[in-house]
Formats: structure tokens, sequence, C-alpha cells
């Protein structure tokens, strides 16, 4: 598998990248781990917990941006490492799915009845509300693409009627 080598500006990228994400992801645990009540007021408590949570999570995903980064980088992957990234993929998903909803669940335990059932219909329409814009935004992509591969083609036809004239 000989990879063609990355230049210094996509490496100092792909560094940023890894570094930004590894630094948000562990902000946000510990940030969730931290949080010990919400209601009647917000408390938070940060131990050495929190500390090893954020340094945790910022190295899986480190670790998760860089393995992400090498199966983009190849042109034709294997059916295995296919499979590795996808399990890869599939593992870091549900690991930062089950520690949000674990640390939701945790922060609302000394919440009524009544005000559990107003943070969690707040919660599921502020789900529904970046599910929106997330799909809005993947369309607005699509969008871009097709138009960029339009406008390719069409200087590509330009060139060939100048040729053959």
């Amino acid at each position: 598998m000989n990879e063609p080598p990355t230049s210094r500006n996509e490496r100092d990228l792909l560094r940023v990248v890894k570094l930004a994400s590894a630094l948000g992801m562990a902000a946000l645990a510990a940030f969730l781990y931290s949080l010990k009540e919400v209601h009647p007021h917000i408390r938070f408590q940060v131990t050495i917990g929190t500390g090893i949570i954020a340094l945790a999570t910022g190295i899986v995903s480190w670790v998760f941006c860089g393995v992400m980064a090498r199966a983009d980088a190849e042109e034709h992957p294997s059916v295995a490492r296919r499979r590795f990234f996808i399990r890869w993929l599939l593992v870091f998903g549900g690991l930062a799915t089950a520690g949000t909803l674990c640390a939701f669940v945790f922060s609302l335990r000394n919440v009524s009845s009544s005000g559990r059932r107003d943070v969690l219909e707040g919660t599921i329409l502020a789900l529904l509300v970046i599910l929106a814009g997330g799909f809005l935004i993947h369309k607005a992509f699509r969008f871009f693409e097709e138009q960029d591969k339009a406008s390719l083609d069409a200087l590509a036809q330009e060139e060939e009627e100048k040729k053959e004239e």
C-alpha cells in the first residue's frame, strides 16, 4: 500500500482538525461529567474523574480522527480496511452516544417528573431542529457539488469544441 506523500499543509490541517476534535470532545465529556445537578440550580463538581474522562475522550477522539483520515486518504481501500473503518465508526459513535445519554439521564436524577418532562420535550425539540439543520446542510452541499460538476463538464466541453475548431 504505497500512499502518496502528503504535503506539509495537509499534515498541518489534519493536526489542527485532530486537535480541535479532541479538545472539543474532551471539553464536552468533562462538562457533562461534572454536571451534577440541573434543578433547581445548575451545579458543577470538578473532580479527578472529570480530568480522567476528558483525557480518555480526547485520546480516543484523536485516534479516531487519525483512523478516519487514513481511511479517507486511500484511493482504493481493501475490503478488510473498509470493515475496520466501519467498525471504528460504529464503536466510536456508539460510545459517544451512550456516554452522552448516560450523562444526560444521570443529570436528570434530581428533577421532578413535571420538570423532567419539560426537559425531555425541550431536548427532543432541539434534536429535531438539529436534524433539520443537518438535512438542509447536506442538501446544500449536494446542490453545490452538482453545480460544480456541471460547470466543470461545461468547461471541458467548451475546451473540446475549441480544440475541434
